[in-house]
């Protein structure tokens, strides 16, 4: 059993949420200038990323918080931040990036995407370890190790599941660039992700809905169906040619 204080510290460092976002910026740099070998686009691009997913995460925590004192809104605290600003506002940097550096543009998305799906993954981890958003109870004695981090029931890892998920479709990101284009092998990496939240992430919460309910149905559907479109769209054209 670990003690009461190794036990704090560790959801105290979750909290905080420094890995997911430390290990986002670091590849966002390195990879940046693998990739365009101009220190100068990693650093901007960086900074840009940096920026808008800080204020986009303090501005999507601030409107769910139900806040209504706007003060808030400039308290440092990184447990007051919400991991879909930081991806949100990653995206959007990539698309002003992506604007000053028009050259890059296939190095700047392969990056972004990249370091939006890996550090997703690194985040989930960082929310099983805080033990938010719990699985449904499992039989005895097969996960025994969520008693040890201080669960009452032995659960489903469902963010551990989820962090694989993320991983499988930063695998798809990395194995299928150069062979399609930018924008289907992000709708391909999204559809992986989208598909395998609505059947099998979402069954298992512990205060699962069917699929995520009502509102999550229709929200998936229409993902899954943009994402569909932007695969297929020119398999007609390919075949009115042939």
């Amino acid at each position: 059993m670990l003690k009461t204080k190794e036990k704090k510290m560790i959801k105290t460092l979750a909290e905080q949420r420094v890995f997911a976002y430390s290990i986002a910026i670091i590849y966002n740099v390195f990879m940046t200038y693998k990739r365009t070998k101009k220190i100068s686009v990693a650093i901007i691009n960086t900074v840009i990323a940096i920026i808008l997913g800080t204020v986009t995460a303090r501005i999507i925590w601030f409107i769910n918080s139900g806040n209504k004192d706007i003060s808030q809104l400039f308290i440092w605290k990184l447990k007051y931040f919400k991991i879909s600003g930081v991806l949100i506002g990653g995206a959007l940097g990539m698309l002003i990036s992506i604007k000053i550096f028009p050259k890059y543009r296939t190095q700047l998305i392969d990056t972004m995407m990249e370091s939006i799906f890996l550090s997703a993954a690194v985040g989930k981890i960082e929310c099983f370890i805080k033990g938010c958003c719990v699985g449904k109870v499992m039989p005895d004695k097969i996960l025994s190790y969520t008693v040890a981090l201080g669960y009452i029931h032995i659960e489903y890892p469902v963010q551990l599941i989820e962090t694989g998920v993320w991983l499988i479709g930063f695998c798809i990101l990395v194995k299928y660039k150069g062979r399609i284009s930018d924008l289907k092998r992000i709708a391909l990496a999204v559809l992986e992700y989208v598909i395998m939240r609505m059947f099998v992430i979402e069954q298992l919460f512990r205060d699962a809905k069917l699929f995520g309910g009502p509102k999550m149905i229709v929200i998936y559907c229409c993902i899954i169906t943009i994402c569909l479109i932007v695969l297929f769209k020119d398999i007609k054209k390919e075949k009115c040619k042939n």
